[in-house]
């Protein structure tokens, strides 16, 4: 009896065990059906969402709310100011002053620099309105306030900008700004009162003053070499005349604002809150719009680029102590903290020499002292990842030239501060991040830009863009590009 109970036992307990297996094998079952199904509908999620991008990044009649959007399960908009706003909070920043007090080249920085610390920003310059509508070159009785005809014009064109604005705002971009004098409380009303329409957009007041005359002949003659406006000193004058007339500056009651005084001697802030306006009230506090040339030019050779011919920091040296526009006594050297550029720096005679460790070459991990014939070999998948993403990829353990940029902020804000001339000697993919700043080229555009061997870029930011000239300082030479 005893035996056979035992044996009843034990199969019972088999019988448990067995079905605890057959349950666990269901419950496996049930888990991989259920990821199947997500895989399918997460598929079918970014075929649509795919179906969507057709226009990209560029804000044309076909564009959709979410065309920056990559996964489904994300809101429409972001709250850039983030207070709650059921449209999303975004940021209008308006452009006051009189003519020839550097508004133009403050709204196309401020643009550029919130672009490169990634928010979607574009300008609109009421100026081009006109252009478009009336010609180039309009005298300065175009701009006399009392000929009602002309402002009720002017007053149509304004009004077109700030639309234009607010549909790009509208349809995913985050910061806008319109560039004008925009000189009256009455005019600056009425774009109050429509962006007042849209729920949590805000406006920040950029206004440029400056009663200096050796500041504001010094401005002008920049707008007489550059802007396409520019008639003669004489109807300059009167133009600005005109203005003086009926100016009105900014109050506390109109909302946020910050004052440049004379050229980014005084800065007055009101109300300035948030993250956004204080990255923008920083940049401002190291803006200035004195024209300055700075010159950019890659380390000399390396294990990984071909032999040397003359060294290059005697050549550069040569070249400095050559030029008429790199004075000894008011240039600045910045270096990278890497021994090659270090060493071409070496013997270059200047005012003020910095070593910058944001100036580094890009950090490439597991991938580094080996050529990119090693990597393709070692490393294939990281190879073609690299290939199809170069701005976005991230070396194993290193960085993207994202990272790049993010490290770059304050090399910016430094950049910018300087008022004499400045030689940075660095390395390609941090030298392409910078002459992109420069030159306010897309992000997409960093990884391949040229940045040759052997040669200094010398760039001059103006307030209607940034000119460039290079020089080769050895002949027949390979350039040391690389293709990747």
């Amino acid at each position: 009896m005893r035996a056979t109970a035992a044996a009843a036992a034990h199969h019972l307990n088999l019988l448990v065990l067995l079905l605890l297996l057959l349950l666990l094998l269901l419950l496996l079952l049930l888990l991989l059906l259920l990821l199947l199904m997500r895989r399918r509908y997460h598929s079918a999620s970014e075929s649509e969402a795919d179906a969507d991008l057709t226009h990209g990044p560029n804000i044309g009649p076909g564009s959709t709310e979410n065309w920056f959007l990559k996964e489904g399960d994300l809101p429409p908009k972001t709250d850039l100011l983030h207070k709650g706003h059921s449209k999303g909070g975004k940021l209008v920043i308006v452009m006051v002053g009189l003519p020839g007090r550097g508004k133009t080249y403050i709204a196309r920085k401020v643009a550029r620099y919130l672009r490169w610390i990634n928010y979607r920003t574009r300008a609109y310059s009421l100026a081009r309105y006109r252009i478009e509508r009336c010609g180039a070159r309009q005298s300065a009785d175009f701009f006399d306030n009392t000929n009602q005809g002309n402002v009720n014009l002017r007053l149509e064109l304004m009004s077109r900008a700030v639309e234009d604005m607010l549909q790009y705002l509208n349809r995913g971009g985050e910061c806008a700004i319109l560039d004008g004098t925009n000189f009256t409380v009455e005019r600056r009303a009425i774009i109050q009162q429509r962006v007042a329409q849209e729920d949590g957009y805000e406006i920040l007041w950029i206004e440029t003053l400056s009663d200096d005359e050796v500041i504001v002949k010094t401005h002008m003659k920049q707008l007489q070499d550059s802007s396409p406006d520019f008639l003669s000193q004489e109807d300059f004058e009167a133009r600005v005349e005109h203005y003086k007339n009926e100016y009105e500056t900014v109050v506390m009651g109109e909302g946020s604002f910050v004052k440049i005084h004379d050229a980014g001697q005084r800065l007055e802030i009101h109300a300035a809150q948030g993250f956004v306006p204080t990255k923008i009230t920083s940049f401002l506090m190291n803006l200035h719009i004195n024209v300055r040339p700075v010159y950019i030019s890659r380390h000399g050779e390396s294990m990984v680029t071909p032999p040397p011919p003359p060294p290059q920091p005697q050549v550069i040296a040569e070249f400095v102590a050559n030029s008429t526009d790199l004075p000894e006594h008011e240039l600045s050297v910045w270096s990278s903290t890497m021994k090659r550029a270090r060493q071409t720096s070496k013997g270059i005679k200047c005012a003020r020499y910095v070593e910058w460790r944001a100036l580094r070459e890009i950090e490439v991990g597991v991938c580094d002292a080996m050529t990119y014939k090693q990597v393709k070999e070692n490393f294939p998948e990281e190879y073609q990842a690299r290939e199809k993403d170069k701005l976005n990829y991230r070396y194993p353990r290193g960085e993207s030239y994202l990272d790049i940029i993010s490290r770059l902020e304050p090399v910016i804000f430094e950049m910018e501060r300087q008022q004499k001339p400045l030689l940075i000697i660095a390395h390609q993919a941090v030298l392409r991040c910078l002459y992109a700043y420069f030159l306010d080229l897309p992000n997409e555009e960093v990884p391949y830009l040229s940045i040759p061997l052997h040669t200094v870029i010398k760039l001059t930011p103006q307030a209607f863009g940034c000119s460039e000239k290079r020089f080769k300082l050895m002949e027949n030479q390979p350039d040391g590009q690389r293709k990747m």
